[in-house]
C-alpha cells in the first residue's frame, strides 16, 4: 500500500508497525483496517471485537458522509500515543 507522499506502508511499519487504536495509520488517508497491529485480537471472543471496531469504522464514514470530508488520517501525535501506550503495557507482562 502506498500512501501519502509516495510512503510505502512497509517502509513505514519497519522496524514495527505503529497504528492509532490498531485502526489507521498516520499517512495513509481513508485507510482502516478491522484487525490491525497490535489489536486484541488474541484477547477472546473475536466477534464482538469486530462488530466494535467496524461500528467505529462505520462511525467515522457515516460522519465524512455527513460533514462531506474528503479525506481523514489520524496525527502522527496520536500514533505515537497509542504506540508508547502498547509499548508500556507490553513491558508490564
Amino acid at each position: 500500500m502506498i500512501g501519502r507522499n509516495g510512503v510505502d506502508l512497509r517502509d513505514k511499519w519497519n522496524p514495527h508497525p505503529s497504528t492509532y487504536l490498531s485502526i489507521a495509520v498516520d499517512g495513509f488517508p481513508n485507510c482502516f483496517f478491522p484487525n490491525g497491529p497490535n489489536s486484541c485480537f488474541a484477547a477472546g471472543v473475536l466477534l464482538p471485537v469486530y462488530e466494535h471496531l467496524v461500528d467505529y469504522i462505520v462511525k467515522i464514514a457515516s460522519k465524512m458522509q455527513r460533514e462531506r470530508i474528503k479525506s481523514i488520517e489520524p496525527k502522527a501525535v496520536a500514533v505515537k500515543r497509542f504506540d508508547d501506550y502498547i509499548e508500556v503495557r507490553e513491558a508490564r507482562k
